[in-house]
């Protein structure tokens, strides 16, 4: 007979055995699943990733200060610059507002 202080054996410390889900063919079939699984995931993610944009560089560049964009004209030449010939020069033209209701 065991003496009161005596744990049973189902009741000794320490971690629980392990329980295997599934056998081996089982197991196999499930980590191929899962194999397969991500290698989809993988590869369309790969395909779904977008591509590098390629812009095209401009061929000319300017800019203009205007100070009175209703009035259109030429703005004042020292507030212009750009790749264009010097006999070429900004307009300005004045938009119409448009106010939505």
């Amino acid at each position: 007979m065991r003496a009161s202080h005596e744990l049973h054996p189902r009741q000794q410390a320490g971690p629980a055995p392990r329980q295997c889900v599934g056998s081996g063919p089982a197991r196999r079939l499930r980590r191929l699943a899962v194999g397969l699984a991500s290698a989809g995931l993988a590869s369309g993610l790969v395909l779904a990733a977008p591509a590098a944009a390629h812009a095209a560089v401009p061929d000319k560049w300017g800019f203009a200060y205007i100070d009175n964009p209703s009035v259109a004209g030429i703005p004042d030449l020292n507030h212009q610059a750009g790749s264009w010939p010097a006999a070429f020069h900004a307009h300005s033209a004045p938009v119409e507002r448009r106010h939505l209701l």
